[in-house]
């Protein structure tokens, strides 16, 4: 029983369920991207959100209803009220599908219809997070609910505003005449759609609050609306002030239709950034990075004089640091070094500098360079390179390509110009070349380009010229191409071409006025802005003029033609001039000023108001035709007139127009404006070798060098030298005034030097010209030569030996046999050989000296020549050597008084002669001769022999000696003999080109004395000194 009731009441709970069916359905859309404040549905004008209702009991006719609306979500209870004030009433019927959107349901989305939301949660954002948005039906008449909760989901998320990249926070702008100042930001909304961006500038009229807050309390200056994440501030937005601070703020604002979408913080609004619009402080230039290891990185540039402080900053490059913040790096010096980088990873950066004066506590603001790129080499490398960031910058206006670049031409990417070695295509360029780097003594830097595109004023405007690696000289170009070709390698790595400026030459320029003594200093303002455009004209106008006037204006104004202007307005000449070192120039006046290479000249445009902008352009002569212009600031201007802009042909004779453009009949002057040249003759050229500068060839003629085979790779570093009359210093000439050409091959890198200094290669001969002179150049040629040593050795002989002491002395060696033959016969001696020992002899030795002669081409050291070298050499070495004791004569034993002949039986006596002789040398002859290229006839220069005369002598000395025969207690004997002979047994000499010799001419006599003494039965007996003289050697014929 129990049984049957449950499935009763199940069966009866079923029914009802599946009864409980509503005769309407409901499905809420949401579209995205969803506003985050309620009140977006009510007051929007455009559709974001529709509620399709759907009547499916077709009894329904014309049946009105209303609607409860339930919000929740991130502790929002939020409810529409019972009775909905300003609701227009809604109508259904059976069958249809009835669609309605946020504009007929905006009453349900007002706040005075909401129950559970306070005004403050109404009038902000609603919290990041899911929310829950659900619909209910009710018959108006009788409350009925007639649709279940219908409810969509919207996640609520706000995007982040946009983040101010440039100017950067207290960032210093440098003043332009033509500013174009880049602002970029990046964006980073995630789900906002049709996003554009709102740019606000003002100036912050009181220079000691906040510029948070001068920012919300100052007028607008300038506001714009774009779709792009850069706005480039030029000539034609509101002008700024120098001096002034200004600060900017990005909104970025999503859109559907007409009405704006609240899906981004602060409502969009970024951070305010404010700037100096300063005047006095450039940018720093040249920017390097060289990475030192995996990790770190060593950044210099080039500062200005007025910097005192530097600023540096970098984070990693697109797309790892896509809208990240800046790390940064304060330093005094115009270096530093980056550590703990990430090995692998590309970088970029930018350097800023302050010129406000260095107080603790005070960062100042800064003049930023535009940014840059590094990378690290990968993790276990050690390679270093530089990396000079030579990206195009986005605020060049000439986007027009050229299509004819050529080798050996310059283009400038960043502030580097590139001197191009190597070039293929056409737009875009491929190929090498080098920069250089001023602060680094003018180091040259390998670089390479692939695939970049200059613009017609030689800019690079699209691709990225990068430095290149060479390990054994890494990134460093030393040597001129053309210079490599003619002249070879240059030696140790070398600057080649280096000027060696002999005056003393300064970068100013002095103006002389009245021809008097009277004179104008106008310094060379190197930091006078030049970024407008510069154009260039490439037509065939003579860059060295015609005229060679010096004279300057004398008169205190000037006149000309004053219904003239360049404008082609009537505006008279008279009220209007320029003012050029206190003197008035009107239109058609003209002023001549001496030439400099570098001219930085003042010019005023008077008779205007106080801040009136001029602009003033350069003009060919008489016509209309830019040919450089710079950038409109005061009247008051110091303007570049001559200069080493690349590419850019200065003009010595011009047309200089000032246009007071804001004026409304934009008054102008045009004067005409000569730089005068002094003349000057080429009068020498020379080339020097260095290492013996009395060795110099003029014009015409050859500088000899002679290649020594001993020397691998041998240079010569050789001096090339113009010299003038008279001699002016090279800043006052110009530089195509002054040319060289290397085997007719023109050098425009030497172009307006006096002397260089080169390295010439073996076997490499040159032809080097120079052109100078003004008004009328001239060239003059010299040449430098290489020729071989050409080393020749030759033995000589008698029917070869030209030398009649070498014809000699081949001939001595039969002589020498006959007199060695003839000592051999002498007891005392004994042919032998040089150094060889030979025991109670006199030996005699003779050698020839082996007889040459040497070829070889030598420089002189004296002139550019050189010449051939003759030198004949040769000798005898000839000497006596040994010791010998002979016995001569009897002692006078017969002469003592002894009785009979029984003395002889008891004893002999006798004098014997010892000889020593240690004598001996090296007769040589020595014979140069010179035969000069310039002259086929040998001179002699030397012939001596040396020594001149030999003699070879023999000591001699006498001794006695006494010899008992019978022992005998009664006697005692002794015997004295001395006597000395010194021996002349041979001489030889040169003389009158033939030897002189002697041999043992006089014979060889010794003279002494002897004597005989003893005792006999205790008495003393002696004999009286007898002397005697004894041949040893017969005199001999030669």
């Amino acid at each position: 029983m129990i049984r049957k009731l449950f499935n009763f009441f199940f069966i009866l709970l079923t029914f009802q369920i599946l009864a409980q069916v509503y005769p309407v359905q409901m499905t809420p859309v949401f579209h995205v991207p969803y506003s985050s404040r309620l009140s977006d549905y009510a007051t929007s004008m455009d559709v974001r959100m529709r509620l399709l209702v759907n009547t499916t009991d077709i009894g329904i006719n014309n049946r009105q209803v209303r609607l409860k609306m339930y919000v929740q979500g991130n502790g929002i209870q939020a409810q529409s009220s019972e009775v909905v004030v300003g609701m227009n009433p809604i109508y259904i019927n059976g069958g249809e599908l009835l669609t309605l959107t946020n504009l007929e349901l905006a009453p349900l989305f007002r706040l005075e219809n909401l129950e559970g939301m306070s005004p403050s949660q109404y009038a902000n954002a609603l919290p990041e997070g899911l929310y829950t948005v659900c619909f209910e039906l009710y018959d108006f008449l009788t409350n009925q609910k007639i649709s279940q909760k219908s409810c969509a989901q919207l996640y609520l998320m706000l995007n982040d505003p946009p983040l101010l990249n440039t100017p950067s926070r207290n960032e210093s702008i440098v003043v332009s005449d033509f500013p174009n100042i880049l602002f970029t930001w990046t964006p980073r909304q995630i789900n906002a759609t049709n996003v554009s961006y709102q740019f606000e500038l003002k100036e912050i009229l009181d220079p000691t609050i906040d510029p948070q807050i001068g920012f919300l309390t100052s007028p607008l200056l300038y506001e714009e609306e774009l779709r792009s994440t850069a706005l480039l501030y030029d000539v034609s937005k509101p002008n700024l002030l120098p001096g002034k601070r200004y600060a900017w703020r990005v909104r970025a604002m999503s859109t559907s239709g007409l009405s704006l979408n609240n899906v981004f913080k602060n409502e969009g609004y970024s951070e305010i950034y404010h700037f100096t619009y300063a005047s006095h402080c450039p940018a720093p230039t040249f920017i390097l990075s060289e990475a030192v290891s995996a990790r770190s990185v060593r950044v210099s540039w080039l500062g200005d004089k007025n910097h005192t402080k530097y600023h540096l900053q970098y984070k990693k490059a697109p797309p790892l640091g896509a809208g990240g913040l800046w790390f940064e790096v304060y330093t005094m010096n115009p270096q530093t070094t980056l550590s703990d980088l990430e090995a692998g990873v590309s970088y970029e950066f930018r350097v800023g500098g302050s010129c406000e004066p260095a107080v603790l506590g005070n960062t100042g603001t800064f003049t930023y360079s535009g940014i840059n790129q590094f990378s690290m080499p990968a993790a276990g490398t050690s390679n270093t390179s530089f990396t000079c960031g030579l990206n195009p910058t986005i605020a060049i206006a000439n986007q027009t390509p050229i299509n004819n670049l050529i080798v050996s031409e310059t283009f400038t990417a960043g502030d580097f110009p590139v001197k191009i070695l190597e070039l293929t295509g056409n737009n875009p360029y491929s190929g090498k070349g080098y920069i250089i780097v001023p602060y680094l003594a003018d180091t040259k830097i390998a670089v390479a380009f692939n695939n970049i595109t200059v613009n017609t004023n030689y800019q690079l405007i699209k691709g990225v010229v990068e430095t290149t690696y060479n390990p054994e000289a890494p990134n460093v170009v030393e040597e001129d191409p053309l210079i490599v070709e003619v002249f070879g390698p240059q030696e140790g790595g070398q600057d080649v071409g280096v000027v060696s400026v002999n005056e003393s030459e300064t970068s100013g320029t002095t103006t002389e006025v009245n021809s008097g003594n009277n004179t104008s200093s106008s310094s060379n303002v190197g930091s006078t802005s030049t970024t407008g455009e510069n154009h260039s004209n490439n037509s065939n106008t003579n860059p060295v003029g015609t005229t060679n006037e010096t004279s300057n204006p004398t008169n205190e104004t000037v006149s000309g033609n004053t219904n003239q202007n360049s404008t082609g307005t009537n505006v008279t000449g008279k009220d209007y001039y320029i003012e050029y070192e206190d003197k008035k120039y009107y239109t058609g006046g003209k002023i001549k000023i001496p030439y400099k290479r570098s001219m930085y000249e003042t010019f005023e445009m008077k008779n205007l108001e106080k801040g009136t902008k001029v602009n003033f352009t350069i003009h060919e002569p008489g016509k209309e035709t830019l040919w450089r212009g710079y950038d409109a600031t005061t009247a008051k201007q110091s303007l570049p007139i001559e200069d080493n802009t690349p590419n850019l042909i200065n003009l010595l004779k011009f047309d200089l127009v000032a246009n007071a453009f804001e004026l409304e009949k934009k008054p102008s002057v045009r004067i005409e404006i000569e730089k005068t040249l002094k003349p000057f003759v080429f009068t020498k050229l020379e080339a020097i070798d260095l290492s013996n500068t009395k060795r110099i060839a003029g014009e015409g003629e050859t500088l000899y060098y002679v290649n020594k085979p001993t020397v691998s790779q041998e240079t010569k570093e050789t001096s090339f030298e113009i010299t003038i009359s008279p001699n002016l210093p090279t800043n006052e000439i110009p530089g195509e005034n002054i040319k060289w050409k290397f085997n007719e091959i023109n050098d425009e890198n030497k172009n307006g030097v006096k002397d260089f200094n080169v390295y010439v290669n073996e076997n490499k001969n040159v032809n080097v010209t120079g052109i100078t002179g003004f008004p009328n150049p001239t060239s003059k040629s010299v040449n430098v030569m290489w020729v071989d040593e050409n080393y020749n050795k030759t033995k000589l002989t008698i029917g070869t030996a030209s030398n009649p002491f070498f014809k000699k002395a081949l001939e001595l060696t039969s002589l020498m046999e006959k007199i060695s033959s003839k000592l051999d016969k002498i007891p005392f001696f004994k042919r032998m050989k040089k150094n060889e020992n030979i025991e109670g002899k006199i030996g005699f030795y003779f050698d020839i000296i082996p007889f040459e002669e040497i070829l070889k081409n030598e420089e002189d050291k004296n002139s550019r020549y050189y010449y051939r070298k003759r030198t004949s050499k040769g000798g005898i070495d000839i000497g006596l050597s040994g010791n010998v004791k002979e016995t001569i004569w009897g002692l006078p034993i017969d002469k003592i008084p002894v009785i009979g002949d029984k003395i002889k039986e008891y004893i002999s006596a006798a004098v014997y002669v010892i000889g020593t002789a240690k004598a001996g040398g090296e007769l040589k002859g020595e014979h140069i001769e010179y035969k000069y290229v310039n002259n086929e006839q040998w001179k002699e220069i030397s012939n001596q022999v040396n020594p001149a005369f030999i003699k070879l002598d023999v000591d001699f000395g006498v001794g006695a000696e006494v010899k008992f025969l019978k022992k005998n207690e009664y006697l005692s004997f002794a015997g004295d003999a001395n006597g000395k002979a010194k021996a002349e047994i041979f001489t030889i000499g040169w003389k009158n080109n033939d030897f002189q010799y002697g041999f043992i001419q006089n014979g060889v006599f010794i003279d002494f004395q002897a004597t005989f003494s003893g005792t006999f039965l205790g008495k003393k007996i002696e004999t009286t000194p007898y002397y005697h003289r004894i041949e040893l050697i017969k005199p001999q014929t030669n």
